[in-house]
């Protein structure tokens, strides 16, 4: 090397960061939000394109409050967004009064803070985009932004604010409210599914109960879930809601308090047809059916689905409510980057026993766990042509006896089991990679379909 090069270096050492010092954050001016991404292990060009993509997605969603709300004053604020969590525990800690951790908040001064979770490897990262579950609290966290200045100091637990927050979000990714659109607009409504199935009850009145609470972390999650359901509704009557709740409400002579509050609030976007709206209510209650939602990883549907796997564990949605007698699972599966660890397919459990199909690059097969002990028992293997980057037809077909697996139509696998029960619940999961997923359905066969 020469030596007239040694200076040069030298200045150059000065001029860049230390080996492991945080990066600057990257800043994305917009029309109605500011982003600025704290990136921590992300790279430059990676951090900047997320966040490029986060400002495009508040850019239209601003316009849309706007349009919601009937205010087109509303001033641009600042979200914060952050890839490490221990940055984002520091900034919320002295600045919320919630008695839980979250993933999103309002600081006292309107600032929006965002965790950007789940933690996915940045090999997958870089290969999806930002996380669909960031962008839902991203959007919660600007719709909170630019509601909370609009409702009365009169709310002062949160129900109008939050009513007005969800309905925002919700009508934004998914107007018409149709399943298979969103997966967190599917992950609220199976949670009523499930909580419908343990006895809750789920009416007009109850949704604007003041025994709704929020101390607890379940608590406010459910009922937020439960407000985003009063939204639906309320939207559903009258396309004018957000702006109808916004107004000033006169209580009828001789009521007060927080529930004669949120009554004149409900009354004022049906008018007279409460009745009607009560049967509305009970109608879209009685219609909702268990999706399938993520209870571990990141899940997302768009053109097709797709779920990705953690680094320290997998991604799984879950599906409840399966058929009776025989039934198959089907899908167009893509295995994408990441580990060459095994997709799931379970059903069950049946007491003892949870029954599995897997498939990797270039086998299939059936196991059987033992929840007691907790072994993996392998049944039955096969080589077929499965291999990343190539989409193919699955089918499991689970009968009375027999299990049978189909890759792009032809049977290749079939075990006799032992006739267990098979009918709670269904998983698909996936460890540290990528997993395209579409046309996913679960379909009940004629008696014997199955064999």
């Amino acid at each position: 090397m020469s030596h007239r090069c040694g200076p040069l270096l030298f200045l150059v050492s000065l001029l860049l960061p230390p080996e492991g010092a945080a990066q600057e954050p990257v800043r994305r001016p917009g029309r109605h939000y500011e982003v600025v991404l704290h990136p921590g292990d992300l790279s430059a060009e990676l951090a900047g394109r997320l966040a490029e993509e986060c400002r495009r997605d508040l850019d239209l969603f601003g316009a849309k409050l706007r349009d919601l709300t009937g205010r087109s004053n509303i001033p641009t604020r600042a979200i914060h967004i952050y890839r490490d969590e221990a940055e984002y525990r520091a900034a919320e800690t002295p600045m919320t009064t919630f008695e839980f951790e979250t993933d999103g908040f309002v600081s006292g001064d309107l600032v929006g803070y965002v965790l950007m979770q789940p933690r996915i490897a940045t090999d997958l990262l870089d290969a999806t985009g930002t996380p669909g579950s960031t962008k839902d609290t991203l959007l919660r966290v600007a719709a909170e932004l630019g509601i909370a200045p609009l409702v009365p100091e009169s709310d002062r637990e949160g129900w109008l604010r939050w009513l007005l927050v969800m309905g925002a979000v919700e009508t934004s990714n998914n107007p018409t409210h149709r399943p298979g659109i969103d997966a967190a607009h599917d992950y609220r409504r199976s949670t009523v599914v499930t909580r419908l199935g343990l006895g809750w009850e789920f009416t007009l009145e109850r949704m604007i109960s003041t025994e709704m609470r929020w101390a607890e972390s379940w608590r406010w999650q459910t009922t937020i879930i439960d407000l985003a359901l009063l939204a639906q509704c309320l939207s559903e009557r009258n396309p004018s809601w957000a702006k109808q709740l916004l107004r000033k409400h006169s209580l009828p002579q001789g009521q007060s308090g927080e529930l004669a509050r949120r009554t004149a609030a409900v009354k004022a976007v049906v008018g007279n047809g409460w009745e009607d709206s009560q049967a509305h209510f009970a109608t879209m209650i009685a219609g909702l059916k268990s999706r399938w939602y993520a209870t571990r990883g990141l899940w997302e549907l768009g053109d097709r689905g797709l779920l990705i796997g953690l680094p320290d564990g997998d991604g799984l949605i879950r599906r409840s409510g399966l058929p009776q007698g025989d039934y198959a699972i089907r899908a167009r599966f893509e295995i994408g980057p990441g580990r060459k660890k095994p997709v799931t397919i379970s059903v069950g459990p049946d007491g003892l026993f949870q029954i599995t199909a897997w498939f990797n690059d270039g086998e299939i097969g059936f196991s059987r766990l033992n929840l007691k002990t907790r072994e993996w028992d392998s049944k039955a293997h096969a080589h077929v042509k499965i291999e990343a980057g190539v989409p193919f037809d699955f089918q499991f077909v689970i009968g009375k006896t027999t299990l049978r697996l189909a890759v792009d139509g032809k049977e290749v696998l079939m075990w006799d089991h032992d006739g267990g029960e098979m009918h709670s619940h269904a998983y698909i999961g996936v460890t540290d990679r990528i997993l395209w997923i579409d046309k996913l359905d679960i379909l009940p066969l004629e008696a014997g379909g199955g064999r």
